[in-house]
Formats: C-alpha cells, sequence, structure tokens
C-alpha cells in the first residue's frame, strides 16, 4: 500500500484539485482516496494565466511556471496537513499541471513530425518545497511516439471501473470532454477513448464574458431558462474537428476561437446554445464513434456534472443509455477523478512501468510517462 498526491489544474484554469490516494498493488492498482479538496487560484492568477495563454509572453510564461509549482506545493501541503501525513509517509506527487496549449497534431515543420504540448507548475519548486518526489509533464512521451498526449486517464478507468457483464463509458467533463469506452470482460488494449470537444468551456467563457458571479453559470440555471439559437448553433457545430477520427484530442482554446460574442443574443440564449453544442458533440461521440456500445452504462465525471441543463439535455440525446453519475458506483468522486489518475500515474512511473494506452492516444507503443524531479537531499 502505498500514499500518492494527484494535482491537476483543469483547462477552466480556476484552481488546483488535489488528492491523497491510497494505491494497493496486488493483483491490479486499487486507488482509494483519503482526502480530496479543491483550491481555487486567486483572481489575479485566473487573469494571468488567461492573458498568458492569449499573448504567450515568455517572462509571464517563466514566473507563472513559478508560481503555478508554488501553488500546487501549497495545495499538496494542505492536504497533507488536513490528513494528518508527513512528506516521508508519501511515495510521489503526480502532478499534470495547467495546461496552456496542446497540439497534438504534426505540423510538419522543418520536415519532422512536430507535436507539441504545454503544461506549466515547476515540479522541481514542488519538490522542493514539499520533500516528496514529484512526477510531472506526462504528455510529452506519448508524443514523442506519435501519440496525441491525450487522454491519459482511460489507465486509470481501465484498471477501477471495467466490468466482465456489461460495456462501460467513462465521461468526463472538464474543459474539455472526453469519453473511455471500457468493453466488458476488454483487456487494456480494448480500450478507445477521445476527447470530444468542449466540455466547460464554451459555458464558462460566456459566463466569464457575460460577467456572472464567479464567471460561472451555477447549476446550468441560466442555461436552462434561454433558448437555443440554431444559426450559431450550426456555426460551432461545423468545427472540422468534430469529423476527424479517433484517437484524437484538443486544445480549450481551439473552440473559443469559434465562438464569438454573439452580442445580439441574451446571456440566457448563448448560454443555452453552447449548452446543447457540448451536449450534442458529447452524445455523437457516444453513439457515432463508440461503436458497439449501445445499451452501455455512461457514468459521468467532471465539473460539467453539475450543470443540470448540461445532464438533462446529455441524457435526453441518450436515452438509451443509463447515464449515471460516477460517485453512484464508486467511492472516488466525480469532481476528484482526474487528481486521482495523476497520483496512480506518478506511482506508475516510479515503478517504471507504461501508463499510457496506446489505443486511446495513438501511440506506437506503450510509454513510461513523466519527468521525475527529487528533493533536495
Amino acid at each position: 500500500m502505498a500514499l500518492a498526491i494527484g494535482l491537476i489544474s483543469g483547462t477552466s484554469m480556476d484552481g488546483i484539485d488535489v488528492a491523497l490516494v491510497s494505491v494497493g498493488e496486488e493483483p491490479t492498482p486499487t486507488p482509494e482516496v483519503v482526502a480530496f479538496e479543491t483550491f481555487p487560484f486567486p483572481e489575479q492568477v485566473q487573469v494571468a494565466l488567461r492573458r498568458c495563454q492569449r499573448e504567450g509572453r515568455l517572462e509571464a510564461l517563466a514566473r507563472l511556471n513559478v508560481l503555478l509549482g508554488e501553488l500546487f506545493a501549497d495545495a499538496a501541503l494542505a492536504i497533507m496537513d488536513a490528513a494528518g501525513v508527513g512528506a516521508a509517509d508519501v511515495a510521489c506527487i503526480g502532478s499534470h499541471g495547467q495546461t496552456l496549449l496542446h497540439l497534438p497534431e504534426s505540423s510538419g515543420e522543418y520536415g519532422r513530425d512536430v507535436r507539441a504540448t504545454l503544461q506549466i507548475g515547476e515540479s522541481a519548486v514542488i519538490a522542493a518545497r514539499t520533500g516528496i518526489t514529484t512526477v510531472a509533464d506526462f504528455r510529452p512521451a506519448d508524443l514523442a511516439l506519435g501519440g496525441q498526449g491525450a487522454p491519459l486517464v482511460p489507465f486509470l478507468d481501465w484498471h477501477l471501473f471495467r466490468s466482465n457483464e456489461r460495456d462501460r463509458i467513462l465521461l468526463n467533463i472538464g474543459g474539455v470532454a472526453n469519453v473511455t469506452w471500457l468493453p466488458a470482460a476488454g483487456e487494456l488494449d480494448d480500450v478507445i477513448a477521445l476527447d470530444t470537444g468542449p466540455g466547460n468551456v464554451l459555458i464558462d467563457t460566456v459566463a466569464r464574458w457575460r460577467g456572472l458571479p464567479g464567471g460561472i453559470d451555477r447549476d446550468g440555471d441560466l442555461a436552462a431558462s434561454g433558448t437555443v439559437d440554431h444559426a450559431v448553433l450550426g456555426a460551432l457545430l461545423a468545427d472540422p474537428y468534430y469529423d476527424l477520427p479517433a484517437p484524437k484530442s484538443a486544445d480549450a482554446g481551439q473552440f473559443v476561437l469559434l465562438l464569438g460574442r454573439h452580442e445580439n443574443l441574451s446571456t440566457a440564449d448563448l448560454l443555452a446554445t453552447v449548452v446543447e453544442v457540448t451536449a450534442r458533440t458529447l452524445s455523437d461521440a457516444i453513439v457515432m464513434d463508440l461503436e458497439g456500445s449501445a445499451g452501455a452504462e455512461v457514468l459521468v465525471a467532471g465539473g460539467g456534472v453539475h450543470n443540470r441543463a448540461l445532464r438533462g439535455r446529455l441524457e435526453s440525446l441518450v436515452s438509451e443509455y443509463e447515464v449515471r453519475p460516477l460517485d453512484e458506483v464508486s467511492t472516488i468522486s466525480a469532481d476528484a477523478k482526474e487528481a486521482v489518475a495523476f497520483a496512480l500515474l506518478g506511482l506508475e512511473t516510479l515503478a517504471r512501468r507504461p501508463s499510457n494506452v496506446p489505443s486511446a492516444t495513438g501511440a506506437s507503443r506503450a510509454a513510461i510517462l513523466g519527468k521525475i524531479a527529487y528533493p533536495p537531499p
């Protein structure tokens, strides 16, 4: 049995999810959550992250990388303190960091197969502040083997949620949404996964642009009161990303670029429209991309699980499936799942075991993910 900490800040850039996890190794890794908490970023940090993503200034990027390392370390120390755990008790920290840019398709630049991704949150700072070996930067090893570098959570999905009796679909609605198909009694190589498109990113962007409190449409209440604008809906659904075959992964910013501010629409109508975009692209991926999954149980995690308007619309579009929040079948909450996954991935890296899923990412072979930062002696 080993203790590990998982850290991740999603594409919403609003805070750090941190999970303290106990992982048993026999016969297969079995993570259990000891403690979980979300630590919001200060508002000025959220503003700085979005500005850096938009403007790409090198000095701001370098300083934010270190600042986020400090904030991630603070979050790890806080969860340890709350659980009464010391650094000597924790085998590792697995830190996904904060994604600023994800470019999984080759640019062919200079005659090379150039694929790139950028997550910040300096692992050397996390290791130095906590005294715990830290594994970070998980995606490049998969990219280097021709993969998408994402999604990486299917490794956890298969170990924890596969069933011998029925197909399961694990749906995660973060900033970007992704699905994992676990065929009944399937092996790891049978897993199919992909990013479906926007999760919360369009909804949160509209809420922020329109000045809603906290930059969110809490529970989807305002969206539920609005009417879908079909002209805007059609334009957003015309994004060529949706026609790409799996495996595929996305950068949240690519969907925002097509959004437009649509000042002629009320906030409620614009929110209703982007909720419809999200629900339709999720349902299309479930019904069309995951062939043979009809009748599967759909388990939903991520921040979008709390948006009642989105949940309701999705359930109506995939009414032939049983859609349930992850919390109903697991002790791992819908909010904690991704942080738990990176705690597990960190332990796999230290054990020198591969933890990408090539059938999900498109990598040519399995890879040991991440880069290791050791604490000062």
